[in-house]
């Protein structure tokens, strides 16, 4: 039994409060900009640092069926739930609950990509994050068996893939270009893992942690000044690839130190969150929607320019930490009766074991 890192679950929490803030009308902002740079790389090198492969022996099978049993029925469930939640607030605020919208969303929910297209609806965007991980997570586990230059090759033919998707302007359903962009991400967790690349930081001098993070955070905005607009992994924008890699892992690497100088603080809210970080990505943007309602409330009694605090990094953070609070009882609850939302089917009580990932 592997002993749970408590590093990672800091990780994990201030990754899925990063998602929450990039989504909180912060991309056209410069820190959205960082913040798009990494938050999803980041959720994908650490599902590679945690990642067991399959035993070489015919359990290929089950270890995909764990996958979809862990991934892909949550993102139905989660997509389900998300087309009749828009479909009531639309009703309630005069918006669109036909049958074509119905039939759009559910056809945008079996296309599995997130974004709208001229024929589906992606009601809930983050949910592309699901199927993408279930392919990055299905294909290591089938090239675990080979050497590391078959998976080299592998992950340079998907790249060349992504490069020609983007410039034909086409897409892969089921988010698979999204996978094959994000799979360097993957293996470059593994990499430290199998390496032990992050252990000498972990039990080291703290200045040896202040110095990576400056290097990584120098780099980082070196990255993001460098690589002319925002990076997005579900919409494979990447505009310089190279630069994208370089950011994602730099930022990713800066997160880390900061969790590692935290290792030694625990709380059962950051467990909880770690723990719940497939139920906050699937949610979150609902509960954005309602704090933002909220929001105008409160602006609407301070009068004109009202909104504008709340158009703002201290607002984001805020908002972040109102919507991950706000699902702690939730999550709890699901730890032990709905594991399943939580991408935690048929695995033992959560805190005993290693920690999982977000799905």
């Amino acid at each position: 039994m592997k002993v749970r890192e408590n590093w990672i679950d800091w990780a994990k929490s201030i990754g899925i409060m990063l998602v929450i803030m990039g989504h909180y009308g912060m991309g056209d902002k410069i820190y959205g900009t960082f913040i798009y740079a990494f938050h999803m790389p980041l959720f994908f090198i650490v599902s590679g640092y945690l990642f067991t492969p399959p035993p070489q022996d015919n359990s290929y099978k089950q270890f995909v069926l764990k996958n979809v049993r862990s991934l892909i029925v949550p993102y139905f469930i989660f997509g389900i739930f998300s087309v009749l939640a828009s479909a009531a607030l639309n009703f309630f605020s005069g918006g669109d609950y036909s049958v074509s919208f119905f039939m759009k969303s559910f056809a945008g929910l079996v296309l599995g990509v997130g974004y709208d297209t001229e024929y589906t609806v992606m009601n809930n965007m983050p949910l592309w994050f699901l199927p993408a991980m279930f392919f990055v997570r299905v294909i290591s586990g089938f090239l675990s068996r080979y050497k590391s230059r078959v998976k080299i090759a592998v992950c340079a033919a998907g790249l060349i893939i992504v490069v020609l998707l983007h410039r034909y302007c086409l897409f892969l359903p089921f988010s698979a270009g999204s996978a094959l962009l994000a799979l360097p991400f993957f293996y470059a967790g593994a990499v430290a893992k199998r390496y032990g690349l992050l252990e000498n930081f972990r039990n080291g001098e703290m200045l040896r942690l202040v110095v990576l993070f400056a290097v990584s955070a120098f780099v980082l905005y070196l990255s993001v000044y460098l690589n002319t607009g925002i990076t997005d992994i579900n919409s494979c924008k990447y505009n310089n690839m190279l630069l994208m890699f370089t950011g994602g892992i730099s930022g990713t690497s800066a997160v880390f130190c900061v969790c590692i100088a935290f290792d030694g603080i625990r709380s059962k809210f950051i467990t909880a969150v770690s723990d719940g970080t497939l139920m906050i990505m699937s949610l979150h943007v609902y509960g954005i929607t309602v704090v933002w309602n909220f929001y105008k409330m409160i602006a609407g009694i301070a009068g004109p320019g009202g909104m504008d605090a709340f158009v703002s990094l201290p607002a984001a953070v805020v908002t972040a930490m109102m919507i991950t609070a706000g699902l702690y009882y939730p999550i709890v609850f699901c730890r032990k009766r709905l594991p399943l939302l939580l991408g935690k089917a048929g695995k033992k009580p959560v805190g005993k074991g290693k920690t999982s990932l977000p799905g």
